[in-house]
C-alpha cells in the first residue's frame, strides 16, 4: 500500500515538475525573444480605483525614440513598493509592436512564469508528500 501511495503521489509530483518547469522556461525565453530590455525611470504611482493599492508608472524611450509613459497592470500596496519610489531607475521590458505593454523587471512577472513556478513547488508538495507517508507512516 506505502509504494503504491509513494507511487501515486511521486507521479503526480513529477508531472507536475515537468509542467511546471516548461512552463516557466518557455515565458522566460518567450519574454526574452519578445520584448526589448531598456531603462526607465519610476515619475508617479498610479491608485487603484479603491486608492488601497498602487502601480509605478513608469517612462523610458523605446527603439524608435518615443518617450514612453506607461503604468504596470500590476497593482501592489504601499509597503511593497518601498523598493519602487518616484526617482527610481528601472529596467523596462517591453513589446516592439506595442510599446504600451511593459513589464518592470523584479516588480512585474509574467503570469506563465508565476504559473510554473506553482506547478514546480506544487508538484515538489505532492513528492514529498508520497515520500513522507511511504517513510513514516
Amino acid at each position: 500500500m506505502k509504494a503504491e501511495f509513494f507511487f501515486i503521489f511521486a507521479l503526480i509530483g513529477i508531472v507536475f515538475m515537468v509542467v511546471g518547469y516548461v512552463l516557466w522556461m518557455y515565458a522566460a525565453r518567450d519574454l526574452r525573444h519578445r520584448h526589448i530590455e531598456t531603462e526607465g525611470t519610476i515619475i508617479d504611482l498610479k491608485p487603484s480605483s479603491d486608492h488601497d493599492t498602487y502601480a509605478p508608472v513608469v517612462t523610458f524611450v523605446d527603439d524608435q525614440n518615443n518617450q514612453i509613459t506607461q503604468a504596470s497592470t500590476l497593482h501592489k500596496s504601499l509597503n511593497l513598493l518601498k523598493k519602487y519610489q518616484v526617482g527610481t531607475h528601472v529596467t523596462v521590458l517591453y513589446d516592439p509592436l506595442d510599446s504600451s505593454k511593459i513589464l518592470i523587471q523584479g516588480y512585474d512577472t509574467s503570469f506563465l512564469i508565476r504559473f510554473g513556478q506553482f506547478f514546480v513547488v506544487f508538484g515538489v508538495f505532492f513528492f514529498l508528500i508520497g515520500l513522507f507517508v511511504s517513510l513514516f507512516v
